[in-house]
């Protein structure tokens, strides 16, 4: 559903630009309107042009329950127009600044966020400051994977937090999956929304060196394995196909050709639909 189409969402919201379906949005709206307790900040991570922040923010005016509420949404971006942007943003040529259409997206609601422009990795968290909901949508890459879990989810609240993974059924990204069946014991796992995420509430503290400082020092084998354990949905679906294109760029790093080619054949026969739509081309050795 299309964020016009929403019953639920004040009107600034459903006009939004932004890549988020309508349930997405409903989901960061909903949670900072009636969950949030202020015990903690909200992450916004990954703002693009400025829906999901919109979204957060005004969740968090309309909460009655909170009094402090200035600059408790940290939205994070570099701000900088890619392919995507140009589907929403008319005469933003890529490569440009999004800030002014990000500004004037928010300006209603701008009292309530702080804005960090630049690469996430270069804004360490604040040690002791408690993390309420951990919106991530800017998990990228393995390197960018490591330092949210080792920046953000140390900060948050058992039995409180929220943790939304905005590219978990998607492509791309095996990284998401492998990072929460890794925190399988600290996490239960609350649903699924189109597009693409999913969300847990968080239960259990980590513990100081319980995990690596790099994803991928696990090494292959646990990789591997935590991954296959992530894909525990319908065969031929949507987010099936999305974790079996995951499992197929994991084996492409791990250099396991082979076996990349096997999944990804494998995948195409079950759900060619689903892989075209995700436009999904490995990188594999030419066949005859």
């Amino acid at each position: 559903m299309r964020p016009a189409e929403s019953t639920l969402l004040p009107p600034e919201v459903r006009q939004a630009r932004t890549m988020l379906s309508a349930q997405e949005l409903e989901l960061l709206y909903t949670l900072a309107r009636d969950s949030y307790t202020g015990r903690g900040e909200i992450i916004d991570g990954g703002a693009f042009l400025g829906g999901s922040t919109l979204a957060l923010a005004t969740g968090l005016r309309d909460n009655p329950r909170v009094a402090e509420r200035a600059g408790r949404v940290h939205s994070y971006d570099i701000f900088v127009a890619d392919h995507f942007a140009r589907q929403f943003v008319d005469g933003v040529p890529e490569g440009a600044s999004t800030r002014p259409v990000y500004d004037r997206t928010i300006a209603d609601v701008a009292s309530f966020v702080t804005v960090h422009e630049g690469d996430i990795a270069t804004f360490p968290w604040p040690e002791p400051t408690p993390i309420e909901i951990l919106f991530i949508d800017v998990a990228k890459s393995w390197e960018t994977n490591d330092f949210l879990v080792a920046q953000f989810f140390p900060r948050l609240i058992p039995g409180v937090s929220t943790v939304i993974q905005q590219d978990y059924h998607w492509p791309h990204t095996p990284w998401i999956s492998i990072t929460m069946e890794l925190l399988a014991d600290h996490v239960t796992y609350m649903g699924s929304m189109p597009w693409a995420t999913a969300y847990y509430r968080w239960e259990r503290p980590l513990a100081p060196g319980e995990l690596p400082a790099r994803l991928r020092d696990l090494g292959a084998d646990r990789l591997r394995a935590l991954a296959a354990r992530a894909q525990r949905f319908e065969p031929g679906g949507r987010e099936w196909t999305a974790q079996q294109c995951n499992l197929v760029s994991l084996c492409l790093s791990l250099g396991q050709v082979d076996d990349a080619v096997a999944i990804f054949d494998a995948t195409v026969s079950a759900a060619p639909a689903w892989v075209d739509y995700f436009k999904y081309a490995p990188a594999l050795p030419a066949r005859a």
